[in-house]
């Protein structure tokens, strides 16, 4: 299945209580949580269709909790990248952590000795935290 097809899947669940159970394992309500997969499947997209990311706007918004998005990064990939790093961390600490190291080290070798990190920086909203 394609993420496109979960997350329509998820949407014509008819059994209230079975979405609900689905969301607090994740530790959202059904609109949190549709809210997530919507982000990640826009994330999964840009990715697949050679889209940037850096510079990505989220027009509908994210939902702050329980992610812990901040509101300025409602709307660009610092918050997308929140989510995806909550979600995974439901699933397993672990490669949680190691998709953290995979994106510091792939933000270091792109931006290492340019002016990319500036500009990535800043359109991103990344602080240094990602770039250690």
């Amino acid at each position: 299945m394609t993420l496109g097809n979960i997350v329509f899947l998820f949407e014509v669940i008819k059994d209230q209580t079975l979405k609900e159970n689905v969301a607090k394992y994740y530790g959202c309500s059904i609109k949190v949580f549709l809210n997530y997969l919507e982000t990640v499947r826009l994330v999964r997209n840009r990715c697949a269709h050679g889209g940037c990311l850096y510079n990505l706007n989220i027009k509908k918004g994210i939902n702050k909790l329980p992610a812990n998005v901040a509101n300025v990064d409602a709307h660009n990939i610092k918050g997308a990248i929140e989510v995806i790093l909550y979600i995974l961390g439901v699933i397993s600490v672990r490669h949680k952590n190691e998709v953290v190291k995979e994106i510091q080290y792939e933000l270091l070798k792109l931006c290492e000795g340019s002016k990319t990190q500036a500009i990535v920086k800043d359109c991103a909203n990344l602080d240094s935290n990602f770039f250690v």
